[in-house]
């Protein structure tokens, strides 16, 4: 997220990748930026690579918007560092700490009641405490792995997650594995909100909600073919304001609205204990990712450690708080039927937002995969147009995959598929192996470790992610095996 008229600090979410590749897109820095000793530079344009994906977004969650503002565009001088005033640091630190508030908050929070309700609210909110624990620590692994590599080399790390990833594992295939597992995670998104989106218009529509997921995903294909990066980034940028609005609309009464709170958490869940635990916590995981923008994140903040995790915790602990006042006041009856066309908005918003992300994405993913001729190395990032053949598919296989496995009436199945397979190996295997990658080469370096507990933190994060994955593969087997009839 980046600087939206409505939101000076919080407006799109997801920058692109690289982000040096945008600095031709926005030249004007809002004043209060430049007050704060930030500069433009143009310098770090690299033209050689102008023809690869040019907004390789790797996300995770909900709303991937590419930035309306380029904060990869913006350097600090480490000579300035020391003379800006102390008021200036920490503002820089809290709108880096929104930064991340905003990238996190996306379309995937439209189900988060549902799943809180399956083991109740009492286990769903130590759910959301444990993934924004899980979260934050592969965050600060990410983080450290960018620290150690700006300090030994110095120069700053790619903010692309993808080839960040590829340039500190020692694989020669590395970027292609991280390029498909982000095809993987967003075409799980994709076919959620194309599901999602047909079963909000066909709620006041009357018509087939399947119809209605054909109807909007033609409409966000035709965007993608005929307007260009610029003009989707604005489009998803205007769909994210409407988010935050709409969604501040129904969260404050519908706080007010709940008069018993010891009876919400009391409440037992709609399903079995444990098979809610399994439900919910896929969906709960994947919702509170952030890490993909965690190399930006150093970058702004000139990679002093304080600031960076000081900004990382307070970040990614809003939307906590957000997402469980969230589904207190849904379960707690707040959100009554009065609040029905402010939450259609906030949901039409979120999907939207979220779609546009995905399918340039996916696209930019595709194009580079095909090297497709339509992306000419002459043409700048702002007329930047995605290939038809890539645009298609991007809409046509998650479509396909939502009617195949859901009947095109649940999305909810892809984001756990996404949550339960993609999230641990994206942001849990992949930060492991970087740092552990990492620390082996630097043995002699005297740079301290960001994350505490050595080997053990990175050993119990690796593993906690293989033992959820494999929890969650037999627990997909089994209910399939279950629902075989002979």
């Amino acid at each position: 997220i980046t600087c939206n008229p409505a939101f000076s600090f919080l407006a799109s979410t997801r920058p692109k990748s690289p982000i040096d590749r945008t600095s031709q897109l926005y030249s004007e820095i809002p004043r209060e930026m430049a007050q704060m000793g930030f500069h433009h530079d143009d310098s770090s344009i690299s033209r050689k690579k102008k023809k690869r994906n040019q907004s390789s977004l790797l996300s995770a969650v909900a709303i991937d918007t590419p930035s309306s503002f380029a904060w990869g565009d913006i350097t600090r001088h480490s000579d300035d560092n020391d003379e800006q005033p102390l008021w200036s640091q920490i503002q820089l630190t809290l709108s880096t700490a929104l930064l991340i508030t905003g990238n996190t908050v996306g379309a995937s929070c439209l189900v988060l009641p549902e799943m809180a309700a399956r083991p109740g609210m009492t286990a769903a909110t130590a759910l959301f405490v444990g993934s924004y624990l899980v979260n934050l620590v592969s965050g600060l692994i990410i983080a450290e792995v960018a620290i150690k590599q700006h300090d030994s080399s110095g120069e700053d790390p790619p903010s692309s997650f993808k080839e960040f990833a590829d340039a500190n594992l020692d694989l020669p295939m590395a970027g292609t594995i991280i390029s498909c597992i982000s095809l993987f995670l967003n075409t799980c998104i994709m076919s959620f909100d194309l599901t999602r989106a047909g079963q909000i218009v066909s709620h006041f529509s009357g018509m087939d909600p399947f119809i209605m997921s054909l109807g909007f995903a033609g409409l966000v294909a035709s965007l993608g073919m005929t307007q260009n990066a610029k003009n989707l980034s604005g489009i998803a940028s205007m769909a994210v304001t409407a988010l935050f609005i709409s969604f501040a609309g129904l969260l404050v009464p519908g706080l007010a609205n709940v008069h018993d709170a010891a009876a919400v958490f009391a409440t037992p869940g709609t399903a079995d204990f444990f098979t809610g635990i399994s439900q919910a916590a896929p969906i709960i995981l994947m919702t509170g990712v952030f890490q993909n923008i965690v190399p930006s994140v150093t970058k702004i903040l000139d990679y002093d450690r304080t600031k960076v995790v000081t900004a990382m915790m307070l970040g990614s602990a809003l939307p906590l708080c957000m997402f469980v006042a969230w589904c207190f006041a849904s379960i707690g009856g707040g959100i009554g039927d009065a609040a029905g066309p402010l939450l259609t908005a906030f949901s039409l918003a979120a999907v939207s937002g979220s779609s546009i992300g995905s399918i340039m994405s996916v696209s930019g993913e595709i194009d580079s995969f095909l090297e497709s001729s339509n992306i000419d190395e002459k043409q700048d990032d702002e007329s930047h147009r995605y290939s038809v053949p890539a645009v298609l598919l991007s809409v046509a296989a998650p479509l396909a995959a939502a009617y195949m496995f859901a009947g095109g009436q649940d999305g909810n199945a892809a984001l756990s598929i996404s949550g339960a397979y993609g999230t641990p190996l994206l942001y849990g295997a992949v930060p492991v192996a970087m740092a552990w990658t990492q620390r082996r080469r630097l043995q002699q370096a005297t740079s301290s470790n960001l994350v505490p507990g050595g080997s053990a933190t990175l050993g119990g994060l690796g593993l906690g992610a293989l033992a959820f994955m494999c929890q969650e593969l037999v627990q997909d087997v089994s209910g399939a095996l279950g629902s075989v009839t002979i």
